[in-house]
């Protein structure tokens, strides 16, 4: 599955949905994300992610990819795997390398890794997986109703301005409210 979207639309609280479904279902589960490689502990983030202070960003979002997809493919059990920007730090075309090596390790069929979702706003991520994957995945675009994510694929690029900074900020705001209220909610009504 491949997930694409303008910036808090959502993206996130999809892949905490997926991987709360994976762990119910007993399925062995990864997610590869920012916040896995900026909010785990010391020791355990080094040991996945490594270090900026000797590593380049691109070198440590490539090493945390493959050792997600290995992880995944040798797992004991049918295993799940979320990579949430897999490309943080890669250029354009590294990006679109990227794509191409998850494609070809998604369709080798010897393997474990039951599902794999990849959320990305790389077009050339994209555009490599989709051109080596042997078949079509599900795709979405989340964050505007008129737009697909064929569309915003092959589409023109939009240009922002700076005040898009600020709207931004408040989108997030809100959208994390509305989390948090709907939380809440559901442990109210499940108490």
């Amino acid at each position: 599955m491949l997930v694409a979207g303008s910036n808090a639309s959502g993206k996130s609280i999809v892949t905490n949905m997926v991987q709360i479904m994976a762990r119910d279902c007993g399925f062995a589960h990864r997610c590869v994300s920012m916040d896995n490689r900026s909010g785990k502990s010391g020791i355990e983030r080094a040991m996945i992610f490594g270090s900026e202070s000797d590593q380049s960003t691109g070198y440590i979002s490539t090493g945390a990819v493959i050792k997600g997809l290995k992880a995944s493919q040798t797992s004991d059990k049918p295993a799940v795997l979320i990579l949430d920007e897999p490309d943080i730090g890669l250029s354009e075309e590294m990006a679109g390398a990227m794509g191409e090596y998850i494609a070809q390790h998604v369709s080798e069929t010897d393997h474990n890794l039951k599902f794999i979702m990849i959320v990305s706003h790389s077009r050339p991520l994209f555009e490599r997986i989709l051109e080596q994957l042997p078949y079509q995945p599900h795709v979405v675009f989340m964050g505007s109703n008129e737009m697909t994510f064929s569309q915003w694929l092959n589409g023109p690029k939009q240009r922002l301005g700076p005040d898009a900074i600020d709207a931004l900020r408040l989108k997030g705001r809100q959208t994390q409210s509305a989390v948090e209220r709907t939380i809440t909610r559901r442990n109210n009504m499940s108490t």
